[in-house]
C-alpha cells in the first residue's frame, strides 16, 4: 500500500497544513518593518574657506539623497518554527517509514514511533497555547470535538489534499484546496479556540491511527519470523526466561522433596 493511501498521512498532511497557517494567523506576530538604505549623491560640504574654522557653515544636500526601500518581512517567532517543524516531522516520519517498509522493517516502526512522538509534541502546543491565553480546551465528549471527530468519519476519500500534475506526480497545493475535508476543518481558523481544539482533535485521531499501524505492522512482521529486538534485547530476553524456568523447577524439587519427607512420617 502506498502511503497516499494511508489514513494517517493524509490526517498527518492536514494536520501539517492547518498548523502552517495556525501559526501565521495566531503565533507569529505581524510585525514588518522596512529596510530604507539613504545614499547621497555628494559628500556633506562647509564653508569655501576651510582653514576659517570660525564659519564651519554645514550644508546638508538632502535634495539630492535617493532612498531604497525593500519588501517587508514577517518575523516568525521560535514557537511558531517548532510547531511547523513538530507537524512536518509527523508528516515525514509516516513517508519514510512506508517507504522503507519492505527492506527495513525495524526501521519502519522506529519512524512510526518518531511520528508519534512528534505529534504528541505538537498536541502539548497547542494545550499550551489555550491555557496560556486563558481559553478553554475541549473535552473528547463535547459536541463541538464530537463534531470535528465525526467529519474525520465522513471523509471516505482518499485523496485529502491531493492534487496531480500533468505528468501524474503527486503534489500538495496549498493554493488550491478545494478538498471538501479541508473546507471543513479551515472553517475553524475564524477563531484561536476554535482552531486550535481543531487541532487537538486532529492530532489525538492521528496519533490513535499510528498506534494501530505500529500494531499492524509489527504483527504482520512477527508472522513472518521478524523480531524487532535488538542483540541486547534478546539476551536480557533469554537471560530473564532461563531464570525464570529455573525458578520454576526449584519449585518443583523442593515440592518434591518436601512431599515425600511428609510420606516418611
Amino acid at each position: 500500500m502506498s502511503y497516499r493511501e494511508l489514513k494517517s498521512y493524509q490526517q498527518a498532511t492536514i494536520i501539517y497544513d492547518l498548523t502552517v497557517e495556525f501559526c501565521e494567523i495566531f503565533v507569529d506576530q505581524a510585525r514588518k518593518f522596512h529596510k530604507t538604505d539613504t545614499t547621497y549623491k555628494s559628500d556633506k560640504s562647509y564653508g569655501s574657506d576651510r582653514s576659517d574654522t570660525s564659519d564651519m557653515s554645514y550644508k546638508d544636500n538632502t535634495s539630492d539623497a535617493t532612498h531604497k526601500t525593500y519588501p517587508s518581512y514577517k518575523i516568525k517567532s521560535r514557537m511558531s518554527d517548532q510547531m511547523v517543524q513538530a507537524a512536518r516531522s509527523g508528516k515525514q516520519n509516516i513517508v519514510e517509514g512506508t517507504a522503507v517498509s519492505k527492506t527495513w522493517p525495524q526501521t519502519e516502526v522506529k519512524l512510526l514511533g518518531v511520528a508519534r512522538g512528534s505529534f504528541e509534541e505538537l498536541l502539548h502546543d497547542y494545550e499550551d497555547f489555550l491555557r496560556q491565553r486563558d481559553l478553554k480546551q475541549w473535552g473528547k465528549d463535547d459536541p463541538r470535538a464530537l463534531e470535528i471527530r465525526n467529519l474525520h468519519r465522513s471523509n471516505k476519500s482518499d485523496k485529502s489534499y491531493a492534487t496531480y500534475s500533468s505528468d501524474g506526480s503527486y503534489k500538495t497545493d496549498m493554493s488550491n484546496k478545494t478538498d471538501g475535508s479541508y473546507s471543513s476543518y479551515s472553517t475553524y481558523l475564524s477563531d484561536p479556540e476554535r482552531a486550535a481544539n481543531c487541532l487537538i482533535t486532529l492530532i489525538n485521531q492521528t496519533n490513535f491511527l499510528i498506534d494501530q499501524q505500529i500494531a499492524a505492522v509489527k504483527y504482520q512482521h512477527e508472522e513472518k519470523g521478524i523480531t524487532f529486538e535488538s542483540r541486547e534485547q534478546k539476551l536480557r530476553r533469554l537471560l530473564r526466561e532461563k531464570q525464570n524456568r529455573e525458578s520454576a523447577e526449584d519449585g518443583l524439587v523442593a515440592e518434591y522433596l518436601a512431599k515425600n519427607k511428609n510420606e516418611k512420617n
